[in-house]
């Protein structure tokens, strides 16, 4: 009987670490789901390779490991789950590669866009990054998007929150909600531009992003214009678009499409606010009122990373043809103003 007694005690000891053990198990596996990243959208053509660069079938909600690189395609998406907290979106022509180590993410976008929504603070053993060839974006919980321009410059838009851009000579720079940065490298070291931005100035990923994931992004504040004279003073943004991003830029397409050049590029100056203005009319005589959205620049020398300018709308002219920018006036005398 004692023997019997022996046997039945062991029994129960047994069948309770096994019990035990399954439910550690249990716990286990939803804290390794929580920190397993996974592809979960994809829109138009999106490839994925391993650290070799071997192409991997894609498939939605399949597992991704650190070195995976995924890339996307003209009119193409991909939506990657990096946490329970933290997600990030490719923009179209995009290639971005995955880093995990435990705790520590990161996403190395080499070419293109991307949208990231941090939805909770990152605890202190934890940490997300966001790299380019300029540029290192820390962050610890907020949304926002960022672009590798070229190898020398890169964008970065805060919509909420804050967060520290680290720049590859070791740099700094604080960025919060409503800013805009852009990262220039140059042969003196990193210059960083710092800018106010609206949500209706967004690039389309960010305000897509921000509306599905039900965020209010910040706005900045108000801010007083300088004054340059008898010239028209207002803020916007320099850039060059090439000739597709200019159709696109414009919204319609170009009515001299079959004798355009697809090589040609445009300074264009996109207002942050459309605005009344009155210039000079196209012909040449008198001045006429209209609406502008856009000014095409054709200046001796074109300065980038500015934000506030004004033009003599005695210079400033209408285009008195079809040219693009459709209806949008241009001109080559603008002053920095900041």
């Amino acid at each position: 009987m004692k023997s019997l007694k022996t046997l039945s005690l062991i029994l129960i000891a047994f069948l309770f670490l096994l019990t035990t053990a399954c439910g550690n198990s249990g716990g286990s596996a939803d804290s390794a789901k929580a920190s397993t990243m996974r592809l979960v959208r994809t829109e138009g053509v999106v490839s994925l390779s391993d650290e070799e660069g071997e192409s991997i079938p894609v498939e939605i909600d399949m597992r991704l490991f650190s070195g995976n690189a995924i890339s996307t395609e003209v009119e193409s998406r991909a939506g990657i789950s990096l946490d329970d907290a933290k997600t990030a979106t490719l923009d179209e022509k995009s290639l971005a590669r995955l880093h995990q180590d435990g705790k520590m993410l990161s996403l190395n976008l080499e070419d293109g866009a991307l949208y990231f929504n941090v939805s909770k603070p990152l605890d202190e053993d934890e940490s997300f990054e966001i790299s380019t060839s300029t540029m290192t974006l820390g962050i610890r919980g907020t949304a926002g998007y960022v672009a590798a321009v070229d190898e020398n410059t890169c964008r970065i838009i805060l919509a909420t929150g804050h967060a520290v851009i680290t720049a590859i000579d070791g740099k700094t720079q604080e960025i919060s909600g409503a800013q805009q940065v852009l990262v220039t490298i140059t042969p003196t070291g990193a210059e960083f531009t710092v800018l106010p931005i609206r949500p209706d100035a967004y690039p389309a990923i960010l305000t897509e992003g921000l509306l599905a994931d039900q965020i209010e992004p910040e706005t900045p504040e108000a801010t007083v214009l300088p004054t340059d004279g008898d010239r028209i003073v207002f803020t916007g943004t320099l850039e060059l678009y090439s000739y597709a991003e200019m159709v696109e830029l414009q919204g319609e397409p170009d009515p001299n499409a079959q004798w355009a050049n697809p090589n040609e590029s445009y300074y264009i100056l996109v207002l942050d606010e459309p605005q009344t203005l009155t210039l000079k009319a196209g012909d040449g005589y008198g001045s006429r009122s209209g609406t502008v959205r856009m000014i095409e620049v054709r200046a001796d020398s074109i300065v980038f990373g500015h934000h506030t300018f004004s033009i003599d709308p005695t210079t400033t002219h209408w285009p008195s043809d079809t040219s693009m920018p459709l209806g949008q006036p241009r001109t080559s005398d603008l002053h920095v103003l900041d």
